[in-house]
């Protein structure tokens, strides 16, 4: 469910949401695990599967002021109810069952220097249960020297946790 509203008196922008999803997975494949000089093939099927059900909400505000700042603010949450993986076939090669959450607040300023020249800077936090706050700072210089062109001078850094599959999969090789 998402709700978006316009103020036009206020010069403000208001965008809040809430979610639900769930992924599931199932996959079958089939070995021969016969050795080279075996006569009859000896197959076995691999099973593999993943079950994920997640929820969260996010809002940001965004404000007009003294007609040359637009500043946002900004928030989120989420919740991995359940990071299921299973790997096996004549043997379990893996049965991990985890959930975690993680949180954010964000603040951007689009600060109009100029009628061709924008400043837009702003700062991101996460906090991942398993690893802790990390801090993403961004800044972009866009400059209009005519209506149908720009050029941008962008800085910003990222992060990205590695996600449950990345930093625990594996079927026994």
């Amino acid at each position: 469910m998402k709700y978006e509203r316009s103020f036009t008196g206020s010069k403000a922008d208001v965008m809040a949401r809430v979610y639900y999803a769930s992924y599931p997975y199932r996959g079958e494949f089939a070995y021969d695990w016969a050795e080279e000089d075996d006569e009859e093939p000896q197959v076995v099927l691999n099973r593999d599967s993943s079950d994920a059900v997640w929820w969260g909400a996010e809002m940001h505000v965004a404000k007009s002021l003294l007609d040359a700042h637009r500043l946002t603010l900004g928030g989120e949450y989420r919740r991995n109810e359940k990071q299921n993986q299973k790997n096996f076939d004549e043997e379990v090669y893996l049965d991990d069952e985890r959930e975690s959450y993680f949180w954010s607040l964000f603040v951007q300023d689009e600060w109009r220097i100029t009628e061709g020249l924008i400043l837009n800077a702003g700062v991101r936090y996460d906090n991942f249960e398993e690893y802790g706050g990390k801090t993403a700072p961004r800044a972009a210089l866009i400059w209009s020297p005519r209506e149908k062109t720009s050029l941008k001078f962008l800085y910003g850094e990222a992060y990205r946790i590695p996600n449950v599959y990345e930093q625990y999969y594996h079927d026994g090789e």
